[in-house]
C-alpha cells in the first residue's frame, strides 16, 4: 500500500555535543574508504591555493536551495558566507585528473573533473575537488575555519560517469567526515549529523559541528580495478531547514495486509487478564492505569532482524515462547536496512513477517512489540511514519500492541534529533491509535534514557528505552536508567542480552558467570522493569537461545537450546507471573562506572 502525506512539524534542533559511533571509537585517523569492504583510503596532504587573478565582477548564479552561488574564472567559489579557492587532490600512483587545477576555469561554469582513480592494493586511491569555505581572495591566502550553522549541506552534481561519490567535510583539525552520494543521485541534502569518519558503514565518529575549513567531492578507488570517473559540482550551499519539515511524500509500505487473518478478539490469556498498558508515574500499569490497576513488568524474547532471522517469525515460535517459556511479550524486529534486503529495499516480505508475529501474539494472548529495528531511523522519518501509521490503523484497537519507533540510535542528540523524530512519528501513530504504549529509543545504542530528563515527550503513554549486554557493559551502566526513573520517567528494556564476558573463559558454549548476569536480573526485578532478551535465533553468538538448526516450528528440547537458552527458559518459568509486588526495596548501590560507548545487538548476518 502507498501512503501520501503532507506533513508539517516545527522542529528546533540544537547543536549537539561530540559523539562517537559504532563501538564508540574515541578518535579515527583522517581516512576514507570504499564501500566495497573495510579498507581505508588515506587522504593526501594539504596543498596551497592556486595563484589568482581578480575577477570580482563575476555575476552570481543561484543554486537549487536558492542561495547565491558563483564560480569565478580562477576557481574562486562563493556560496553565502562561504568563499575560497578550489583545488584538485589525487592519491594513488597512476591516478589521473583533468583539469589539474582550476586556474583558468571559465567563470559561471560548473567545477568538472574527469580521469581514472588507479587500483591500489590498500584501497588508498582517490581523486577529489576540494573547496575552501573561508579564504581571502589573494595569492597564498591561508584557509581559515568557519563556524557551521544548522542544519546541513545541499549539493547539486552532474555525474555522467555514474561513479559513486563521497561528500567530504574538513574540520580545522582532526579527521575528515563524509557521506556517500549514490551514482544515480544528482542533488541531495545531507544533515550534519549524517557525516561520519567511516561513512561507508557509519562505524566511525559522527561529526559534532566543529568549525570547518573545506568541503570536497571525492571519488573512492578500488583495490583491483581502475575506476574511471567524470563528475561536476554544479552548486552547494548551507541548508537551514530542520530534517523534518513541510514535504509531500509518497512512501512504499509494501503489499496490503490481509486483515481477515487478524484475530477478532483479544480478551484472553495474559492480555485478557491485564488489558491496556498505561504509564503511571515512572511505572507501567495494567488495566489502563485505572483505579484497579497495578504495576506490571513484561518478560519475553526479541526475535532477530527480520530479514535474516525471518524463519523464526512463525505462529509456532510465538506459541512455544508463550506456553513453555512463560513469555508475556515478544518483540518483532523489523529489519529496516540491508545490502539488498530489509524493509526499505523490499517492504512486502518484512511486513508480512511482522504481521505474522503480531497476529500470533494476539491469538496467544500476549503483548507484542512492533520494533523499527534501525540505527539511522532519523534519516528516513517518512518511511518510519508511514509504516507506523499503517500498523496503527490496523492494530490500534488491540491493547496487545506496543510500538518501538527507533531501536538503537547511535550517538546523536536527544534534543536536536531523537526527540523531534519521536514527536513526528508519535503524531502519526496517535492519529489512529490514541493510547497504546510507545517506546522511544535513546542515544548511544539506547543506553542513555537519562538524556530525556528535563526534555521528555509530551505524551501520556511513552516509555524510554534502555539496552544493556551483560559481560560487555558494567553493572554501573544501570545508573543511566535509574537517573531517568528517579525523575519520574518510565524505562522499558526492550532488548538485553549476554556477551562473551558473561561466560566462563569467554566461551559462550560453556558455563554462564552468574556473578555477571544475576545482578542485572535482580535489578530488573527490583525496579519492576519490563525486559525482552535478545535473541530468539540460532546464530552462533553469546546472546542466541537456539542452537543451529532449531526448528522454526518450536517444540524445542534442551538439546535445541544453548546454555543461555536453557538458563533463561528456567528463569522465566521460575518467578511468579506479573504484576509484581509494589513494596519492593530500592537498590541503593552507587556504582558509577557507566560505560555507554559500545554497540549492543548483533547487527549483521553472514550465515
Amino acid at each position: 500500500m502507498r501512503f501520501s502525506h503532507f506533513i508539517a512539524l516545527a522542529c528546533s534542533l540544537a547543536l549537539f555535543s561530540a559523539c562517537y559511533g559504532h563501538k564508540g571509537l574515541p578518535y579515527i585517523e583522517d581516512t576514507d574508504s570504499s564501500t566495497d569492504t573495510t579498507q581505508r583510503d588515506t587522504l593526501p596532504e594539504d596543498t596551497q591555493p592556486p595563484a589568482t587573478n581578480d575577477t570580482n565582477n563575476a555575476t552570481p548564479a543561484t543554486d537549487d536551495a536558492g542561495t547565491s552561488f558563483s564560480i569565478d574564472a580562477d576557481g574562486y567559489v562563493r556560496s553565502g558566507v562561504w568563499h575560497g579557492y578550489t583545488d584538485v587532490l589525487l592519491n594513488g600512483a597512476g591516478t589521473t585528473a583533468f583539469p589539474a587545477d582550476f586556474r583558468g576555469h571559465p567563470s559561471q561554469t560548473p567545477l568538472c573533473l574527469s580521469g581514472v582513480v588507479a587500483a591500489v592494493s590498500d584501497w588508498n586511491g582517490n581523486a577529489q575537488i576540494r573547496v575552501r569555505l573561508q579564504q581571502d581572495r589573494a595569492a597564498d591566502a591561508p584557509p581559515m575555519p568557519i563556524a557551521i550553522e544548522p542544519y546541513g549541506l545541499h549539493i547539486a552534481l552532474s555525474n555522467p560517469g555514474n561513479t559513486e561519490l563521497r561528500v567530504i567535510i574538513y574540520p580545522e583539525s582532526g579527521p575528515s567526515y563524509c557521506v556517500v552520494m549514490p551514482a544515480k543521485q544528482t542533488s541531495a541534502t545531507f544533515y550534519w549529523e549524517q557525516f561520519n569518519t567511516h561513512c561507508w558503514n557509519d562505524s566511525g565518529t559522527f561529526y559534532a559541528m566543529q568549525p570547518l575549513t573545506a568541503l570536497a567531492v571525492l571519488v573512492p578507488g578500488h583495490n583491483i580495478e581502475p575506476r574511471p570517473y567524470d563528475f561536476c559540482i554544479e552548486s552547494f550551499s548551507h541548508h537551514d531547514e530542520a530534517p523534518i519539515s513541510h514535504i509531500d511524500t509518497d512512501v512504499d509500505t509494501g503489499a496490503p495486509v490481509d486483515t481477515d487473518r487478524i484475530p477478532k478478539a483479544w480478551q484472553h490469556g495474559f492480555v485478557g487478564d491485564n488489558g491496556a498498558l498505561q504509564v503511571v508515574g515512572n511505572q507501567l500499569h495494567n488495566k489502563g492505569g485505572g483505579p484497579e490497576s497495578e504495576p506490571i513488568a513484561l518478560q519475553g524474547l526479541s526475535l532477530f532482524w527480520s530479514q535474516w532471522g525471518g524463519k523464526y517469525y512463525t505462529k509456532e515460535v510465538v506459541n512455544e515462547l508463550t506456553q513453555h517459556w512463560n513469555a508475556t511479550a515478544i518483540r518483532a524486529a523489523l529489519g529496516v536496512n540491508g545490502p539488498s534486503n530489509g524493509y526499505l529495499a523490499n517492504p512486502t516480505p518484512e511486513v508480512a513477517r511482522v504481521v505474522t508475529v503480531v497476529n500470533a501474539a494476539i491469538e496467544a494472548g500476549i503483548y507484542v512489540i512492533i520494533d523499527w529495528h534501525d540505527h539511522h531511523a532519523h534519516t528516513h522519518p517518512y518511511d518510519a511514519r508511514a509504516f507506523f501509521e499503517a500498523m496503527a490503523q490496523i492494530y490500534g484497537d488491540y491493547p496487545n500492541v506496543i510500538y518501538e519507533i527507533y531501536n538503537e540510535p547511535l550517538n546523536v542528540s536527544w534534543q536536536g534529533t531523537l526527540k523531534p523524530y519521536a514527536e513526528f512519528i508519535i503524531e502519526g501513530i496517535r492519529q489512529h491509535d490514541p493510547d497504546n504504549l510507545i517506546l522511544v529509543g535513546t542515544p548511544v545504542w539506547s543506553q542513555q534514557p537519562d538524556a530525556a530528563v528535563g526534555h521528555s515527550i509530551d505524551d501520556p503513554n511513552v516509555a524510554y528505552v534502555f539496552h544493556f549486554y551483560a559481560g560487555m557493559h558494567s553493572f554501573g551502566l544501570r545508573l543511566k536508567a535509574e537517573i531517568a526513573l528517579g525523575t519520574g520517567l518510565p524505562v522499558f528494556i526492550s532488548e538485553w542480552g549476554l556477551e562473551s564476558g558473561a561466560f566462563v573463559d569467554n566461551d559462550h558454549h560453556g558455563e554462564i558467570r552468574l556473578d555477571v548476569l544475576t545482578p542485572w536480573l535482580d535489578w530488573m526485578k527490583e525496579k519492576r522493569l519490563s525486559h525482552l532478551m535478545w535473541s530468539c535465533y540460532d546464530k552462533d553468538e553469546p546472546m542466541s537461545i537456539l542452537k543451529a538448526g532449531a526448528s522454526p516450528l518450536g517444540g524445542w528440547t534442551d538439546d535445541d537450546l544453548t546454555p543461555v537458552g536453557r538458563f533463561m527458559k528456567q528463569y522465566y518459568n521460575a518467578p511468579p507471573p506479573t504484576p509484581l509486588d509494589t513494596d519492593t526495596e530500592t537498590d541503593t548501590d552507587t556504582d558509577t562506572d557507566t560505560d555507554t560507548d559500545t554497540e549492543t545487538d548483533s547487527d549483521t548476518e553472514t550465515d
